[in-house]
């Protein structure tokens, strides 16, 4: 995870996605590396448009499987779904 936590700020919407869900099927509870791909995901969120509903649902699934809590994270998600559906 150290080497992919260097990196993460390079990462695209859906490298973020698929490995916050590569780490949470394997069981990988790394706070510091959730950490930084919630502080990336929450940057890119409304910005980036390549930023899909399946890239955001792997990112939250990925936090509710290892019981992580992250609010402003949740509510930036929250928020770009509600925009995507009005």
């Amino acid at each position: 995870s150290a080497a992919a936590m260097r990196r993460v700020q390079d990462f695209r919407p859906q490298d973020l996605g698929n490995t916050a869900w590569a780490f949470a099927t394997l069981s990988l509870r790394d706070q510091p590396f959730f950490d930084s791909i919630s502080a990336a995901a929450i940057h890119l969120i409304n910005p980036d448009p390549s930023t899909t509903p399946q890239n955001l649902t792997n990112i939250a699934w990925s936090f509710a499987t290892l019981m992580l809590k992250d609010s402003t994270l949740f509510d930036a998600i929250a928020q770009k779904a509600m925009s995507s559906i009005r």
